[in-house]
């Protein structure tokens, strides 16, 4: 919900799309109430190579009560990432099972280099699911939605997202990824694997064990990413990922 200080939003013209935002919503990002955050706000994907072995699930990055960080955990040494993780959930059957709640921390910035504005939804995890010398704790992933300007210049649309995975990242435009509109009353698309259909949502499936991001679903290869970035980026870029 806007607050009483935020700027006056003036009426959206015809030609602009049910989708796009007025500048200064980015401008007052907390004064207008992140609408357009809610709005783009990515689908996430968690995996598990079998019922009992679940990825390290986010949590908040505060204790309680929002006075100190989160201590994190050191990694155990374990077939399963999310052991010492929040719960992901205790009715899980299958894909597309929804899990617990978490948050999700979000920011909007102004890429001047690309004349656009970018919001950040991160996540925050105890520690990585990596059983090698690279394995931490304290780990933050997650994605960025870019978005254009319109024609008339005062607003602003999806243009594409950037998919974060450690030290490196891929750009996507929007018509490349797999995007749904599951806040729709009575549409269940969020089953649907299929790029270009322009709708609200951008999925994000999470890597089983380095929680990566990546625009697409991976099954072939069960097994949780060892390697070093940037050396091996085809290793990672083939690090299980699923819709369970």
């Amino acid at each position: 919900m806007a607050r009483a200080d935020s700027p006056k939003i003036p009426p959206k013209p015809s030609t602009s799309g049910p989708g796009s935002f007025h500048g200064s919503q980015f401008e007052f990002f907390a004064q207008t109430g992140y609408a357009q955050a809610m709005d783009a706000m990515p689908v996430w994907m968690y995996p598990r190579t079998q019922k009992e072995f679940s990825p390290c699930y986010p949590e908040g990055a505060t204790n309680a009560d929002g006075t100190s960080p989160n201590p994190g955990t050191d990694i155990p040494v374990s077939a399963s990432p999310g052991e010492d993780c929040m719960n992901v959930g205790t009715d899980l059957n299958g894909p597309y099972t929804l899990g617990s709640p978490f948050p999700i921390y979000i920011r909007a910035s102004w890429c001047a280099g690309l004349s656009e504005w970018r919001i950040q939804f991160y996540n925050f995890y105890v520690h990585d699911g990596s059983l090698s010398e690279l394995r931490h704790k304290h780990d933050w992933e997650g994605i960025m939605v870019q978005w254009k300007q319109d024609p008339e210049g005062e607003w602003w649309h999806r243009s594409g997202a950037v998919y974060n995975k450690h030290c490196m990242h891929d750009s996507y435009t929007w018509d490349q990824l797999n995007t749904v509109d599951v806040d729709v009353p009575g549409i269940t698309d969020v089953t649907k694997e299929k790029a270009g259909l322009n709708k609200k949502h951008p999925k994000a499936y999470v890597g089983f064990s380095s929680h990566a991001s990546f625009p697409e679903i991976i099954t072939e290869r069960k097994t949780i990413f060892n390697g070093a970035c940037p050396d091996q980026r085809d290793l990672l870029g083939k690090e299980y990922r699923s819709n369970d």
